[in-house]
């Protein structure tokens, strides 16, 4: 099961050429422990930002991460789409283009 697991690496930083920081850290996400963000299969590359960036941007998002939808189904079509496919080309086109 180790090969399918997902992880975000937060390593923090110290400090930086004599600069000291409290919140900044390399930030990267690895898929079996192959790096795939932010660059694929490059264990040196990571994103420094400033924790309070970051957890600023979840709270802001939250809510939108985790109400995102898809549909599972073999077809590979959206069913919002599905219902527009019995229709004559004519009147979906009229109804995507919205008032005039």
């Amino acid at each position: 099961m180790k090969e399918r697991q997902l992880r975000s690496l937060l390593n923090w930083i110290d400090d930086i050429g004599g600069e000291t920081f409290v919140t900044l850290a390399d930030f990267s996400i690895a898929l079996g422990g192959l790096p795939i963000w932010p660059v694929w299969g490059s264990d040196d590359t990571d994103l420094e930002i400033f924790v309070d960036d970051l957890l600023s941007w979840l709270t802001e998002c939250w809510k939108p991460l985790l109400l995102r939808q898809s549909y599972p189904n073999a077809l590979k079509v959206d069913p919002r789409r599905r219902r527009w496919s019995h229709m004559r080309e004519s009147h979906t086109r009229g109804s995507m283009q919205g008032p005039q």
